[in-house]
């Protein structure tokens, strides 16, 4: 199943990417909030990239670390694109939105472990 999983992280990345790196007049976007964007997107990552990884503190490390990265790539990327800009907003937004997707996969794990007892 962490294989499926892992295809889902790896094809959320690039829906992200592209959708973050489009030029300003044709970014795409799923809410009003440009910043509800950011946290539902990075939810959905570091979501999705915590159950492609076994469970533990490192892959929790590993999932957190390389969504913020990445989140940071693209804040760095957008200076160079037309009619984007590099937010330190935004950065925060994907923060909060890797720590809640985080939160929620680990908080479900624990209900299921409980549930088994």
């Amino acid at each position: 199943m962490r294989r499926r999983w892992g295809w889902i992280w790896a094809a959320l990345c690039v829906a992200v990417g592209v959708a973050a790196l489009a030029p300003g007049d044709v970014a795409p976007t799923v809410t009003a909030s440009d910043k509800a964007d950011h946290l539902l997107s990075f939810a959905a990552l570091a979501a999705a990239g915590l159950l492609a990884l076994a469970p533990g503190r490192r892959s929790s490390m590993l999932a957190a670390t390389s969504m913020l990265a990445y989140g940071a790539l693209i804040e760095l990327l957008q200076t160079q694109i037309p009619g984007r800009y590099g937010d330190v907003q935004d950065a925060v937004a994907d923060a909060v939105g890797v720590a809640l997707g985080l939160a929620l996969i680990t908080g479900l794990r624990w209900l299921v472990r409980v549930q088994k007892r």
